[in-house]
């Protein structure tokens, strides 16, 4: 059984409160932290403007998943805005994480706002780390001196973009979902977008952490981070299900692309059949019953030549036991 909304809340409510560990320094910056100890690591980065002990009970919630979550707290007021600002911060905030507290152990990132820009800034500047969420992102602060066209470096993947339908009246737009959209268009895979019906900019943050929000993102972060089998499968096969044309998850958009496993078949451009190891969803760019031989390609005599893009990368395809916590 997989790890549901309400099971994921509620096991953040009761196994974590959102009191922070003792503050530290890791790489010059302050920090708070969360689960020190755990396998994983998780930076979060926070939004513009609105207090850093906002994003507390969404740390400890991760935290209470299974992460080590380490939260910067400076780079705040209007400091983001500035050129290149945000760019800087996440390269020696990451460094100093690899180096001074993960010491071998996976990293990934999530940042909402800003700091969404700055987990985009980090697929485009610190590629190999284990997944990337930018949730209603500020894809312009991703870049030096800005994210401008033929300015900052492609993205690199796994990244999952998060967005709600009322995040256009926010922000005046500089973080609507539009923004989201095209950098998701622009992203390479393995890659996937939501965009939640009713929800505006500061959904994450709220008791219930975005409800589908929160728990898409604790999805592409088990799958990603620690190879869980069932949440990938949940990422391929549920979570753009539809019933009767609507989405079963609260989505007004939801856009997936990855890479097949070797022995799949494509069923159509999102899923697929076999009895492979994991998951990694059909391209789109593939046609219907084209037999994946092995990562990024694909029978030429059924798909006519097809390719799966270069920048998609192979992934390891070692498996974990699913969050036992959540399943009982």
């Amino acid at each position: 059984m997989l790890p549901t909304s309400a099971a994921l809340v509620l096991l953040g409510v009761l196994t974590c409160g959102a009191t922070a560990q003792s503050p530290s320094t890791i790489g010059g910056h302050p920090f708070v932290s969360w689960n020190v100890s755990a396998p994983h690591v998780l930076i979060l980065y926070h939004g513009l403007g609105n207090p850093v002990e906002e994003y507390y009970a969404l740390a400890a919630h991760f935290g209470s998943l299974g992460y080590a979550v380490v939260l910067p707290t400076d780079c705040e007021n209007d400091v983001g805005l500035l050129p290149g600002v945000v760019v800087n911060w996440v390269e020696s905030t990451v460094a100093g994480v690899k180096n001074e507290f993960a010491k071998g152990r996976p990293v990934a990132v999530l940042g909402h706002s800003m700091g969404g820009g700055a987990a985009m800034a980090a697929a485009r500047y610190d590629p190999g780390l284990a997944a990337y969420v930018a949730v209603h992102p500020a894809p312009i602060l991703s870049g030096k001196p800005y994210a401008l066209p033929g300015i900052a470096p492609a993205m690199t993947g796994p990244i999952l973009f998060i967005t709600g339908t009322l995040e256009i009246i926010d922000n005046v737009g500089f973080t609507s979902q539009w923004t989201a959209k095209n950098a998701y268009d622009k992203a390479p895979s393995p890659k996937a977008l939501i965009n939640v019906i009713g929800h505006g900019h500061m959904a994450i943050t709220d008791g219930s952490f975005g409800e589908m929000e929160g728990t898409t993102a604790a999805y592409w972060l088990d799958c990603f981070a620690r190879k869980n089998k069932a949440s990938c499968d949940w990422l391929t096969l549920d979570m753009c299900k539809l019933a009767d044309g609507k989405s079963v998850n609260g989505f007004e958009w939801c856009e997936h692309a990855g890479t097949a496993p070797p022995g799949s078949v494509c069923v159509d451009n999102n899923t697929y059949v076999g009895a492979c190891p994991n998951y990694y969803n059909c391209h789109s760019d593939v046609e219907v019953g084209c037999s994946c031989l092995e990562y990024c390609s694909y029978d030429k005599t059924c798909c006519h030549g097809t390719v799966a893009p270069t920048s998609s990368e192979a992934i390891a395809t070692m498996l974990v036991e699913p969050l036992a916590a959540i399943e009982q």
